[in-house]
């Protein structure tokens, strides 16, 4: 697995998301408590260093860049299967 070294949530990838379209998820997301899992007691991150010194990676795609593009892929799938 390579890693960033940063946190994310579902909540900060719907927020995200939902921003990239001009929405609120609050709005549109009901969460079920059933299904939230309890917070870690520590915050789970990957660290990159071996990565970076084995295969010399960086991250080089910000999350709000990389979610923008899934984003897009899923609306232009979307138009796509409008059209057939």
């Amino acid at each position: 697995m390579i890693a960033s070294s940063y946190a994310r949530t579902v909540r900060d990838l719907v927020a995200t998301a939902f921003g990239c379209v001009g929405l609120d998820p609050d709005e549109h997301v009901v969460v079920d408590p059933e299904f939230v899992r309890p917070a870690e007691p520590a915050a789970r991150l990957g660290d990159p260093a071996q990565a970076r010194a084995v295969l010399g990676w960086v991250a080089g795609t910000r999350f709000e860049d990389m979610v923008a593009a899934m984003v897009e892929a899923d609306l232009r799938d979307l138009g796509a299967g409008a059209a057939r």
